[in-house]
């Protein structure tokens, strides 16, 4: 499949699109079921995160996923939410790979 970028605006009823893209997303990847899961799950907590984020601070701007299935499954969540202490924003990766 190779990669695939979703930007969703910062709405909680758009965090089940990440996860429905996520769970495709490692089924072509060739996860079996329970890390699918949890896949769904990590996505699906990384993305609801970045939501209460972005509503805390009043930003409507989108927030970008990034799914890479060439070796495994990669998947990246982003905020654009400013880090003061950390200087930027904050992005959230995860690994998975098929027989692991």
């Amino acid at each position: 499949m190779g990669s695939v970028r979703l930007d969703i605006y910062p709405d909680p009823g758009l965090v089940r699109a990440g996860r429905l893209v996520a769970v495709y997303m490692a089924r072509v990847a060739g996860l079996d079921g329970e890390t699918v899961q949890d896949v769904r799950l990590a996505v699906g907590e990384s993305c609801g995160r970045a939501v209460a984020a972005h509503q805390r601070h009043g930003l409507p701007e989108p927030i970008a996923f990034r799914f890479d299935s060439s070796d495994g499954l990669a998947a990246s969540v982003a905020d654009r939410v400013a880090r003061t202490s950390a200087g930027g924003t904050t992005t959230i990766t995860l690994h998975w790979r098929a027989g692991c």
